[in-house]
Parts: C-alpha cells; structure tokens; sequence
C-alpha cells in the first residue's frame, strides 16, 4: 500500500503540484475500481505498485538531468522487480531501455529505429539475464502459460468437436464430457476448473522435469496448426471477456483472508475484521447489486483501455519533456494487451488491474494538458488583441 501511494504520488508530480498530486493519490486510491484490490497482498497489487515506480522514475529522469543517472538505476531495478511479479511484464523492461536510448541521444535528434532496437537489445538481456540466474537459483520451476496452452487446446476441442486433448493426460475424458464441462462454466471462467481437485483435465504447472509441459505444448502447436481460425476465434471470446466488452468484471475485489480456506489460512486472518467489513461495503456500492467479486460499469476494464491509449497518445503530442515517456506507455499497453491476447487462461481483473490505474493517470494528466494548452492559446490571442496584433 505504501508503495503504491508513494509511486502514484511521484508519478502525478510528473504533471502536478504537490497539492494536487496528493489530492488525486487519495482520490485514485479510493475509487472502488482500484481500492476493492489494494486489500490483497499479491502479485498483481506488487505490479501495479513498482510499474509506476518505474514511470515515476524515468519521468523524473527527464526532468531532472543532475539525478538521471540514480533515477535509470532506480527504474531498472524496480522494472526488473515488476517482472519477478507478473511473468509476462517484460515490456516494462523495453519501456526502460527505449527511454534510456532516448534520453543519451542528442535533443531533436532521437531516431525512432535506434530507440525500437534499445527496446528490443533491452527484452533481449533482461531474457538472458533471468534465464541464467534461473539456472542458477531456481529450484523448482513454473510454468505458467501452460494454463493458457491447456485453455487454448479444449477451447479448439469445443469449436472444432474434436478433442485435442493429450489422450496419456486424460484417458477419462471424451469430447461429449468436455463440452459439458465447458458449457457449465461461466463463460470468462472457463478453463478455472482446471485447478478443481475433481478436474477431469490433468494441470501441473509446477512439474519438476517438466514432461507434463512438454506434451502439454507438443498438443497446443498441433491444434493451433490443424485449427488456426478456430484457435483465433477461442482467444478473441476469452479477450473480449477480459476487458468486460460482453460480461461484467469478476473477481474484482479482494475479500477475507479468513475465507480462503487455505492451510495457511490461520496465518493470514484479519487483525481488523470489522474494518475489513466496512471497506468490503464500500467497495460493494460500485459492484452488480451487491454481489460479492462481480464488478459494476465502473469495473468495465475497456473504459481505462481507451482512457490510457488515448491519454497516451494526447501527451505524446504534446510539446512537453514527456512526450517520449507517453509514447513508451503507448507502446507498452498496446504490447501488454498483445501479450494477454495470447496468454491468459482465464479471465481475471487482477490481469488488467494495471491498466485501470494506469488509464486513470494518463487521462487525468491529458486532460490537464488540454486545458493549459488552451489557455496559452487563448493569453497569446489575448496578447495579440493588446497590442493590436491580428
């Protein structure tokens, strides 16, 4: 929670005073669609948290040239941290270097190509490094996009009538049960039960020798293969369903660590439950009739799409110092969206809790880049009636 206040208020100080800035870091941190999930300690809430550590950082590498150095190193880190949180961040790592080409090149003089290949040079290391330090360090690994794999094979087992399924997996399964079990599940869920203890669909991603992965992706590359259109049409339903073009958010809100039902759950019971419930009510008020993890219109994460691409895209056409950073996140969102296009294994708000934040700064720090636009416009036609000036 501290770092993220402290993060979004240094990154609202890009564009405001320190008044302002704290304003709408309070007001940003209780808006229902941000403050439901602050509540849950996880990985996407660390995320959001140290992506806008990084953005804070590389702007006020812009803008305060004695510190650039510190402030790069700084953003580095927390870039690299960002990436150790979500396994498909690696764009913030591109976003890093891109800034870092921009900044060392002479003013007015930065090419486009040389900052794409520091982008690229930059995804290229920051893979390099991790894959050698896991080597290293990594005991057990994990492999996330086989839910996405798994996803993928029986939504072109449903679409096709043809079951795509490693048969050595799942020798209880045939087409007819599958369709029934995929017909059941909400339609931006599907794919959940996976991680049921009564799943007929076997799911271990966390298999030491990684056989289980193996045939796993051996069977996606195949029904994609046999199959690209229907793959396509699996990916674009569960897309849809994650920026809530269709459905409502789900899982929206971070409720009781009392409720996990977890071994661990003990260790993580509420030291405040009756606060807990007051903030659970407020975050309820913007839900579907007060229904708990089922977001309102407020939650809809396409709204703070279009918000961030088209604040984006305002600020990098502006005249200001921070037009290169704006185009970056520009870039950045539109390269997290592909990735989520392409990897998810269900449809999750956490994935895109980022980009209802980032969506919301960027629009707010547009918009008052507008009106000071307008303004100056305005006192210089007022200058030129002054002083008789057509």
């Amino acid at each position: 929670m501290i770092l993220f206040a402290a993060s979004l208020w240094f990154a609202y100080r890009l564009w405001f005073s320190p008044v302002v800035a704290s304003v709408l870091t309070l007001g940003t941190t209780l808006f229902p669609p941000v403050y439901g999930m602050l509540g849950w300690v996880g990985r996407d809430v660390w995320f959001v948290g140290l992506l806008l550590a990084t953005v804070a950082a590389l702007g006020w590498a812009i803008r305060k040239p004695e510190h650039r150095t510190g402030l790069l190193i700084a953003a580095l880190v927390t870039a690299h941290v960002a990436v150790d949180a979500r396994q498909n961040a690696l764009p913030i790592v591109m976003l890093w270097a891109a800034m870092c080409a921009v900044l060392l090149m002479p003013s007015g003089k930065q090419k486009p190509v040389l900052v794409a290949l520091a982008a690229v040079g930059g995804l290229l290391l920051a893979m390099g490094f991790r894959t050698t330090v896991n080597a290293f360090v990594v005991d057990r690994h994990l492999y996330p996009f086989q839910a996405a794999m798994m996803r993928d094979i029986v939504g072109i087992s449903v679409i096709t009538n043809k079951l795509y399924l490693p048969e050595s997996l799942n020798p209880r399964l045939d087409i007819a049960e599958l369709k029934r079990l995929w017909s059941k599940s909400h339609p931006d869920q599907r794919g959940a039960w996976f991680w049921s203890v009564d799943s007929p669909v076997v799911l271990d991603m966390y298999e030491d020798g990684g056989a289980v992965n193996a045939l796993v992706a051996s069977s996606w590359r195949e029904a994609i293969l046999a199959e690209p259109l229907a793959y396509l049409r699996s990916r674009t339903e569960l897309y849809v369903a994650q920026v809530d073009l269709v459905t409502p958010s789900r899982s929206t809100f971070y409720g009781v660590s009392d409720e996990l039902e977890w071994e661990r759950s003990d260790s993580l019971r509420q030291a405040f439950p009756a606060l807990n419930e007051i903030r659970m009510n407020y975050a309820f008020l913007a839900s579907v009739d007060g229904e708990s993890n089922v977001g309102g219109p407020l939650y809809r994460v396409w709204i703070y799409l279009g918000l961030g691409i088209a604040g984006s895209v305002v600020l990098a056409m502006t005249k200001t110092d921070l037009r290169f950073l704006a185009l970056g996140l520009l870039v950045f969102q539109l390269l997290m969206q592909a990735l989520l296009f392409v990897g998810a294994g269900v449809a999750e708000y956490r994935y895109n809790y980022y980009q209802v934040i980032l969506g919301i700064v960027l629009s707010i720090a547009a918009a008052s880049e507008l009106v000071s636009s307008r303004r100056s416009v305005d006192s210089i036609k007022d200058d030129a009636v002054a002083f008789g000036t057509p």
